[in-house]
């Protein structure tokens, strides 16, 4: 704060900077999933938290650059006006391929391309270079009991998805995502983990 005495007047002037508002770096941090990751995992990177209006971020893109993940926010198309109300914001971004490291994960905000907010560290994490042969455990959890209906709702994700990692039965024959992928991933949960 900068107080200046002009006559009887006094003029306060605040200098803030964007990086040091409240609501940036996301209120929420970062939470990463699934727990155990590996260079084969679809690894979701979930910011979010409180926004001073109603003009929360809409968008988003994830790149990486070496050890570390880049997430930019956006705000498309820009506003005409927002309200002043505080709003909860979320985005996951997902990011596919990563070899075994520690990575750190920044994150920016632009409307219509220009920085509003900086970039800023909101965390790290972490990819093993294997996750262990629990096929069944589709969401790479570790906590018990590690396979649970997460698992069921992650191999139909994965599914729809048209992802490798559905083809259990490991068929080859048009359509390799088949019916006989389910009996597969359910002979694996009732087989367990051990």
């Amino acid at each position: 704060m900068i107080a200046r005495c002009a006559g009887s007047a006094v003029v306060l002037a605040l200098a803030a900077q964007a990086s040091a508002q409240w609501w940036w770096p996301p209120t929420g941090g970062l939470s990463v999933q699934p727990e155990c990751r590996d260079p084969s995992s679809t690894i979701t990177l979930g910011i979010g938290g409180l926004w001073p209006d109603n003009c929360v971020p809409n968008g988003v893109s994830v790149s990486r650059s070496g050890l570390e993940v880049d997430i930019v926010t956006v705000r498309e198309p820009p506003p005409g006006g927002c309200l002043t109300v505080i709003s909860n914001w979320s985005l996951s971004p997902m990011v596919t391929g990563l070899p075994a490291g520690t990575y750190s994960v920044f994150v920016t905000h632009q409307v219509s391309g220009q920085t509003i907010h900086p970039r800023t560290q909101v965390g790290t994490f972490q990819v093993v270079a294997s996750c262990g042969g629990c096929y069944a455990n589709c969401d790479g959890s570790m906590t018990p009991p590690v396979l649970n209906v997460m698992d069921f709702v992650c191999f139909l994700n994965r599914f729809a998805a048209g992802e490798s990692y559905a083809n259990c039965d490991g068929s080859t024959t048009p359509p390799a995502l088949n019916i006989s992928d389910f009996v597969c991933f359910l002979n694996a949960f009732a087989a367990g983990c051990s």
